[in-house]
């Protein structure tokens, strides 16, 4: 609105309410829905008879005044009474193109009715339940472990609980009562599966899930989180379900207990099919034992703590390990060198020995004493590098206080991973080890030892360095054969 005054031709002042260039700037399509209460209407409307006096409307380019009236009396229509906005078409709009509604729609069906099944949970079936800093595979193991001990948990609970009843119809208490589901059962259809779950006893449980099983389900789950570093509840389902070549994601209520009522509670499908009992009930987000969602899987597998199990446990991962003593060849590593002003080379193989050290001149003033050794291979996937040497430090001038040093690049010569250490934390010995644990596909690989320094020359060098063994460690194909 203006605040501009307009003279008369009764020497009065009007004030001028409506910009029309203001006006016309702005669109006329009815693109928001403002809710006013009547007194707010009333406001509005008493401005509406000024609105249509022309004097009250002013252009300072000379804008042809608009039709006013028109836009008075329709303006008062939309603020009547009998003319309220239709939203519906918007909301059904917004249902259908907004995701951001249709999650939240899905997570108030998840909790208020729950699904027919699994499959129908879209989001729930979505949910990850990992998240590996790096595709860590110790962490996807620890994940592995930790998700499958939950569900054991659960299902043992489950079991002590039942064995806590003395007949049928405590036994269709208590289960009903942890699982509400099963309410929906057709009575004989529950009665049949009250007489079945008389039947589940822990002490069958517990001979049936043998450390073996318990080991393979341990692998199965890692290494489906490691073909691509997830893994989803759908997988987690899928995986019990598929034990039994059937597709437990698909399967409705009475489906799903007519299936679990014909399992021998007994061997090791008892324990794979009261896992898959466990997770229907959850994927259906319906309440199991205390468990109220996926959400509880991902939180446990979460928990676990990352170790290097699997590479002895478990054989989908192709993992290599590489180890070798310097003393008896090189092996295809050489002693690192450079070329330029003041060319190098870092070091010599001794056969019986290993790599020891050469002094040089590298810069103005920087002489050194070092040994090193390094190898280019074929771009792989290298989890660990570490090597043995000896050391007696020497004199030390430079700058720079590395003494020791694993340094691994990619295959466009980028330092990709390293593990330095400088003087003050290095002491004399003999058979000492540095190393570096990574997860990085790797081009080549150097370590180093440099005992001394000098500014003035390499007659003044003194300390001694030997490098004695290497070990690397990778998945995929060795480079090494």
């Amino acid at each position: 609105m203006s605040n501009q005054l307009r003279g008369t031709t009764t020497n009065m002042t009007k004030l001028v309410a409506w910009d029309i260039d203001e006006y016309l700037s702005y669109s006329d399509e009815d693109d928001c829905n403002v809710c006013l209460s009547p007194a707010e209407k009333y406001l509005i409307r008493c401005t509406l008879r000024a609105m249509k006096w022309e004097t009250r409307w002013t252009s300072e380019i000379g804008t042809e005044i608009p039709d006013i009236s028109n836009i008075a009396e329709n303006l008062a229509y939309k603020m009547g009474d009998q003319n309220c906005c239709d939203i519906c078409p918007q909301v059904a709009d917004c249902i259908e193109t907004s995701q951001d509604v249709i999650d939240a729609l899905n997570y108030f069906n998840q909790s208020n009715r729950g699904f027919l099944t699994p499959s129908d949970n879209i989001v729930g079936q979505e949910t990850q339940l990992i998240d590996p800093e790096d595709c860590s595979l110790d962490e996807m193991w620890g994940n592995a472990v930790a998700l499958w001990g939950a569900i054991n948990q659960v299902t043992v609970d489950m079991l002590e609980t039942l064995s806590e009843a003395t007949n049928g119809f405590e036994v269709a208490d208590k289960i009903v009562s942890a699982v509400p589901v099963l309410n929906q059962l057709p009575v004989d259809e529950m009665l049949g599966f009250v007489s079945d779950v008389g039947d589940w006893l822990l002490e069958n449980y517990n001979s049936a899930l043998t450390l073996t099983l318990e080991q393979r389900i341990q692998c199965d789950l890692f290494c489906i989180m490691a073909t691509d570093c997830t893994f989803s509840f759908d997988q987690l389902l899928s995986y019990f379900s598929d034990y039994f070549e059937i597709d437990l994601n698909a399967y409705q209520l009475s489906n799903m207990i007519g299936w679990l009522t014909g399992v021998t509670a007994a061997s090791e499908q008892f324990v794979y099919a009261l896992s898959a009992f466990q997770l229907w009930v959850v994927g259906v987000a319906a309440e199991f034992f205390g468990i109220g969602n996926r959400n509880f899987y991902a939180l446990q597998a979460q928990l676990g703590t990352p170790d290097n199990d699997w590479s002895i446990l478990c054989d989908c991962v192709d993992i290599w390990i590489y180890d070798h003593d310097f003393a008896v060849s090189e092996d295809g590593w050489y002693p690192f060198s450079a070329t330029g002003t003041y060319p190098f080379t870092a070091g010599v193989w001794v056969d019986g020995e290993g790599f020891e050290t050469t002094d040089y001149r590298s810069a103005v003033n920087n002489y050194e004493r070092q040994t090193s050794a390094e190898i280019e291979i074929d771009v792989t996937n290298v989890t660990r590098v570490s090597f043995t040497f000896d050391v007696v430090k020497g004199i030390w001038q430079a700058a720079s206080q590395t003494m020791l040093a694993i340094r691994c690049y990619n295959d466009v010569g980028t330092i990709i991973a390293s593990h330095d250490v400088n003087r003050g934390d290095v002491t004399d010995g003999d058979d000492l080890g540095l190393g570096l644990d990574l997860d990085a596909d790797v081009a080549k690989i150097r370590v180093l030892v440099r005992p001394s320094t000098s500014i003035t020359g390499t007659g003044n060098l003194t300390g001694s360095a030997l490098i004695k063994t290497i070990h690397v460690e990778g998945t995929g194909i060795n480079p090494f054969i």
